[in-house]
């Protein structure tokens, strides 16, 4: 198994929570703020943790080391070009700022199938999640020429990437579709609230 202190985790906040209403990671559940429980879980994937906020200028009281997009208005492609540019170290686990039931067990898993040529996506019940994913650093140059070209389409670079799909029900025994539960509407917000444990191992 790959040490886990080759990694950086970075949290894409780079959203405009349109259909929330409001900027979702300041979203409270409980105690805390959706923002605080993605960075949480991200500190526990790797000691080694950013936070990509893209255009936003939202007052963020954080510890942990915040970047903008290097370059604007490419969606999370360009979160994930920002991410992998500042990080020292040769892999980085990318994390929704929307899924706060996300297990880190589900990051040591998708680096078993980790290489230097290709990410490795998680693929949940509902199909490919391409923010719940691992990425070389080595691939920087590519992921440039990618948005240079006009190609914001994660799922497109996948593709042409050639990533490695890793089943996580077939791998995780604590299994349950609402690990991968977004944050899309306050509804959804709701569900999450009811939904019991938010922190996994």
């Amino acid at each position: 198994m790959m040490n886990m202190r080759n990694t950086t985790s970075a949290v894409l906040a780079g959203g405009k929570s349109s259909r929330f209403g409001s900027p979702k990671i300041n979203a409270r559940i409980g105690e805390h703020t959706l923002l605080e429980k993605m960075l949480h879980i991200a500190r526990h994937i790797s000691p080694n943790a950013m936070l990509i906020l893209g255009r936003n200028n939202l007052a963020v009281s954080q510890e942990t080391p915040v970047y903008p997009d290097l370059i604007p208005d490419c969606g999370p492609l360009g979160g994930i070009y920002t991410a992998l540019y500042y990080s020292s170290l040769p892999y980085v686990c990318i994390l929704p700022c929307d899924m706060p039931l996300l297990k880190p067990a589900i990051y040591r898993l998708l680096c078993h199938f980790l290489s230097d040529h290709a990410p490795v996506v998680a693929v949940s019940g509902k199909g490919i999640e391409p923010l719940v994913s691992v990425w070389p650093k080595k691939l920087l140059p590519i992921i440039h020429d990618e948005i240079l070209g006009g190609n914001f389409r994660i799922k497109h670079t996948l593709q042409k990437l050639q990533a490695v799909q890793v089943d996580i029900k077939s791998h995780l025994t604590e299994y349950s579709q609402d690990i991968f539960r977004n944050i899309n509407f306050q509804s959804d917000l709701q569900h999450i609230q009811n939904t019991g444990e938010l922190y996994g191992s």
